[in-house]
């Protein structure tokens, strides 16, 4: 079996991996992956899989990385479904999609079945043409900072996270038989 990964580089397509038999239980959609690349090794995510490869020599996954996951299957199928639907509202065909976002047939096609996860660059494209990008900040609304974070911040953009969490004051702990 063929994994198709994106890899952490500064490339944007994917790569035929051989999935070795010790690993095929843990390899899933989604997984993250130690691999070769070129001389060096590095670490990638699998968005889809093949039975077979244009490449003659393809080099091995390594190990996979935690347990889990971390793109899930279900919810990747019913992004495609929506967008699938959408498209055909707007009355464009998968061809004329992939046309007007710059992406191949068979990423559109590979998106709409939820059968693999595109980089976000090709999802936005699609996401653009179809009119959905207004209304990422329903998705992922602009976070509002309290009234104190606000003061302390004096007018500057905030740039790193510190790392602690929140304070929070604590109620004085009740036992019983104290009067409440």
């Amino acid at each position: 079996m063929i994994a198709k990964v994106v890899v952490d580089v500064a490339v944007d397509k994917e790569f035929d991996y051989l999935i070795p038999d010790s690993l095929t239980a843990q390899v899933k959609l989604g997984s993250r992956v130690n691999l070769s690349f070129g001389a060096r090794t590095t670490q990638g995510y699998v968005v889809g899989f093949s039975a077979s490869s244009s490449h003659p020599k393809l080099k091995a996954i390594e190990s996979v990385v935690g347990e889990k996951p971390y793109i899930d299957e279900s919810l990747l199928k019913l992004i495609g479904e929506r967008l699938a639907r959408l498209r055909l509202v707007k009355n464009l065909t998968q061809e004329g999609l992939a046309e007007q976002a710059g992406l191949g047939i068979r990423t559109l096609q590979r998106l709409e079945s939820g059968a693999a996860a595109t980089q976000l660059s090709g999802f936005v494209r699609v996401c653009r043409v179809l009119g959905l990008v207004e209304r990422f900040d329903t998705l992922i609304p602009e976070p509002a900072a309290s009234p104190i974070a606000q003061l302390k911040l004096q007018g500057k953009k905030r740039q790193r996270a510190s790392g602690q969490k929140a304070a929070t004051i604590a109620a004085p702990k009740w036992t019983w038989g104290e009067p409440s």
